[in-house]
């Protein structure tokens, strides 16, 4: 009778095990690798996504891989419908790791199909505007900012955003960026604008290495801004980007001058020479005769 019972019982066991499995839920059993975790809202209006693609599901070899992206349309957003997303920390994979060089002015510099697929994933209006913004981003990082994209913690969708805007996480040397994108920008990424699009991550991630060095707090925000438009507005387009129109460029030289105006003396003796490059740089635009836009030279503090 005692081996009677204890066959029995190895039998239910048995059952019991196979319905778990069955059922999804067996306690040593992984989560399939391509599935889409919504976890716990991090915020009353957030919720929060991992996804194994590394760009958010833009580009060729991440959409092969994660069919529940765009292709038949079973994105992510058909399982996310609140108003602010956020997917969890960068992590490109794929690619040689190399990001494409900076090209110089004198020579030419047409777009590319890096680009071209960056500029469908913004204005592919089959997704929502939330699953597009944060993986334009997420796709211009991995593209061209490679290097830098474990230093992104967040990137998260807000549709009154006007441009883009990182907050920090942690402190100095491990501190971590969560970038806010909202609706202008991913409407704005497009064929005449991607050169700046991508310029403008730059800037952001420019704020994630000046956190990690200690520039962080609100005391230093005119130093931070400055630097970040000093580079947006001094910086080359990546190659396969196009051109900034001149306009665009002497509007970031503006407000990079509007922020040198607002700097302590001794920090505008500090970066005089970079305030005489923009000013220089502004010149040599303006004299084209070609600049559709452009307002007075700031000569006074000014925080665009």
């Amino acid at each position: 009778h005692l081996l009677l019972w204890l066959k029995n019982m190895g039998a239910v066991a048995v059952q019991k095990e196979v319905e778990l499995k069955v059922s999804g839920t067996h306690l040593n059993a992984a989560p399939p690798a391509s599935t889409v975790d919504i976890a716990t809202p991090i915020e009353s209006s957030t919720l929060q996504a991992k996804t194994s693609c590394a760009c958010g599901g833009g580009c060729p070899d991440c959409q092969s891989k994660l069919p529940l992206q765009a292709k038949a349309g079973n994105s992510l957003s058909s399982q996310i419908s609140r108003s602010t997303t956020t997917i969890q920390r960068i992590s490109c994979s794929g690619g040689s790791g190399a990001a494409p060089r900076q090209v110089p002015q004198k020579n030419r510099n047409p777009r590319d199909a890096r680009a071209n697929a960056i500029i469908r994933t913004a204005q592919d209006t089959t997704r929502p505007i939330s699953e597009r913004a944060i993986a334009t981003v997420r796709l211009i990082i991995c593209q061209y900012y490679r290097s830098d994209a474990g230093l992104v913690h967040d990137v998260r969708y807000r549709a009154g955003e006007p441009g883009l805007l990182t907050t920090s996480r942690g402190r100095r040397s491990s501190a971590t960026g969560i970038i806010s994108v909202g609706n202008y920008f991913v409407n704005n990424t497009t064929n005449r604008r991607i050169n700046r699009r991508v310029l403008q991550v730059g800037h952001e991630i420019r704020h994630i290495h000046q956190y990690r060095s200690g520039l962080s707090g609100h005391g230093n925000k005119d130093e931070r801004e400055f630097l970040a438009f000093t580079w947006e507005a001094l910086a080359d387009e990546f190659a396969g980007t196009g051109r900034m129109s001149r306009s665009t460029r002497v509007s970031l030289i503006d407000a990079a001058l509007g922020y040198y105006n607002c700097l302590a003396a001794a920090l505008k003796r500090r970066y005089r020479s970079q305030q005489q490059r923009l000013l220089s740089r502004r010149r040599s635009l303006i004299s084209t005769g070609r600049v559709r836009r452009a307002g007075s030279l700031p000569t006074s503090c000014s925080r665009p």
